[in-house]
């Protein structure tokens, strides 16, 4: 078959021509995105994000061009409601930065909406970060900036109000606002609609009034399915179940909540969870199967574990533990779920101090701390003292063999150095006492001093030595070149280039040398004080004298006069 050029042309231009208008029309469609994006106002970007049209960061480069816009404008409710939409999807810190912006350029507003907004987005904000003291106080704040109960935030924030108050325990007062609230969505059915419905069922339960709770996790299921919502199909199998629980049909409980617990895994709802796994383990105990009913009240809290807070209801697994180890004598594992029980109560206390009296307690902490105070005491005490005895000898023996040993090398090292210093006089004492011990230097040596200068200097400084003119206390580089009718740095010159060493060196080196002398010859001398011994040989203080003595024998006055004595 012969190729055809002019077929495989035609087909490499379709190709180009395609892949071309591909390009360029995927770069009008992101233009006219953009060019749409540019005419909307806050409110339709915020609903193109939670309809995911639009991404975060697309979201929020337009909101910020609106913001700005605003600004420059110096329109009060735009910038307002430009901080508000940037507090719903940043992270919460940043998030409530821009939550009191909102609340700081309209608290002195007299609007519908503003600074209420403000107060309910920090609301939600503490909430989450299970600061519910503060959650309260804002949601109230917004009830009250928010002008009349027909604002969506006023609803919103007496709905939020009537959650803490469940959570709380004062379930009557949230089945009051759980009624009035769905009273509220009933015909509108928004987004609280199931919220509210699940709520409303809850606190009937904690009423017991279980036939109406039943009734609405009935209603509430149905209506989800017809809302598609595969969240509150399984949160009301949930709340049916704990319902069965409070009419004691234990069986019907765990099939219902088995139900739903795929799910809420699935959503990673860890609080959800723990009601779960409270109430399975609960069902099981009343049905007489303890071993399996405590995995399911240790799976509470290896879920407190993880996020840190649980609520205050689902504590009682905690509560089950402790009687079940008690019971079975296991004093070990009754002490560590008392001490996790007392580490919860004081997570509940801190985020619900301000109600803590509320929450029902078998076990007060006042009790948990008694209790465990007892089981401490009971266990093995004597195999305690034992071990801590055994253990303080141990280290009260490695201490004391540490210090012998540190004491004895010093001994040694000053021995050693004692040793030398004797070995180092003797050899002086061979000399004879006119024997000059400062070195002649030739001129060229000296830096080029004239000979009769450095000569004159050398003599001079044998008969300084001899006259132990370096008693004095007061003595100065200047007083001693000006008695050998030199200068300074003449003087300076010649001992350093003599005894390799500075004036001041050279002065206290002669006097430690005339008082290791004087030690070891005057056995008077040696019942001297440090103090007294160091003012005699020409130092000021003793501190100065110790310093001196130490650099240059290696030892402390004290040990050598002990060394001497011996």
């Amino acid at each position: 078959m012969k190729f055809n050029f002019y077929s495989l042309g035609v087909f490499i231009f379709m190709i180009t021509f395609l892949f071309s208008f591909k390009v360029i029309s995927q770069k009008n469609i992101k233009t006219s995105i953009s060019d749409s994006l540019a005419t909307k106002s806050y409110i339709e970007l915020r609903r193109l994000k939670d309809q995911k049209k639009i991404d975060t960061l697309t979201f929020q480069k337009f909101n910020i061009k609106l913001l700005n816009k605003a600004k420059r404008e110096k329109k009060v409710l735009a910038i307002a409601y430009g901080y508000y939409n940037l507090s719903i999807y940043n992270d919460p810190e940043i998030a409530m930065k821009y939550t009191d912006s909102v609340i700081e350029i309209t608290k002195d507003l007299n609007d519908i909406k503003f600074p209420a907004y403000g107060y309910r987005r920090k609301a939600q904000l503490f909430f989450k970060k299970r600061n519910f003291k503060e959650a309260l106080n804002n949601n109230l704040l917004a009830i009250k900036h928010s002008k009349n109960s027909k604002n969506i935030v006023y609803k919103n924030a007496k709905f939020a109000i009537g959650l803490l108050k469940s959570r709380i325990g004062n379930y009557e007062e949230s089945l009051e606002i759980y009624k009035e609230s769905f009273k509220e969505n009933k015909t509108k059915k928004g987004p609280n609609y199931l919220a509210t419905l699940s709520e409303l069922s809850n606190s009937y339960t904690h009423n017991k009034i279980l036939d109406s709770a039943s009734y609405y996790n009935k209603f509430g299921y149905y209506e989800a399915k017809k809302m598609k919502n595969d969240f509150y199909i399984n949160y009301f199998s949930l709340l049916e179940g704990i319902n069965h629980y409070h009419k004691k049909n234990f069986t019907a409980t765990i099939d219902s909540l088995n139900k739903s617990v795929k799910l809420i895994k699935k959503k990673n709802n860890q609080p959800t969870l723990a009601f779960v796994y409270y109430y399975l383990g609960k069902s099981l105990y009343q049905l007489d199967k303890k071993e399996k009913s405590i995995t399911y009240f240790k799976k509470v809290d290896t879920v407190f574990q993880k996020i840190d807070d649980i609520h205050p209801e689902v504590r009682g697994a905690y509560e089950s533990l402790i009687n079940y180890y008690k019971e079975k004598g296991d004093s070990k594992n009754q002490l560590r779920y008392i001490e996790k029980l007392l580490k919860v109560d004081s997570i509940l206390n801190s985020n619900y101090k301000f109600l803590a009296h509320t929450i029902s307690k078998k076990y007060d902490t006042v009790n948990l701390i008694d209790e465990k105070e007892t089981i401490i005491n009971q266990l093995d005490y004597t195999k305690k003292r034992f071990f801590w005895g055994v253990l303080s000898l141990l280290v009260l023996l490695a201490l004391f063999i540490i210090l012998y040993i540190y004491s004895t090398n010093k001994k040694k090292k000053y021995a050693l150095a004692f040793d030398n210093l004797m070995i180092k006089l003797k050899a002086q004492e061979e000399e004879k006492e006119t024997k000059v011990t400062v070195k002649k230097l030739k001129s060229k040596e000296a830096f080029n001093l004239p000979q009769n200068i450095t000569d004159k200097i050398t003599e001079n400084l044998i008969l300084f030595k001899k006259d132990k003119k370096f008693l004095d206390s007061n003595i100065t580089s200047i007083e001693v070149a000006k008695s050998f009718n030199t200068n300074v740095k003449y003087l300076s010159k010649v001992i350093q280039h003599t005894e390799q060493k500075k004036f001041i060196e050279y002065i206290n080196d002669l006097r430690i040398d005339y008082a290791i002398k004087k030690l070891k010859e005057d056995k008077k001398f040696r019942l001297y004080t440090i103090k007294a011994i160091s003012y005699e040989v020409g130092f000021n203080n003793t501190n100065s004298f110790s310093r001196a003595f130490l650099k240059k024998t290696g030892i402390k006055p004290s040990i050598f006069i002990k060394n001497i004595n011996n």
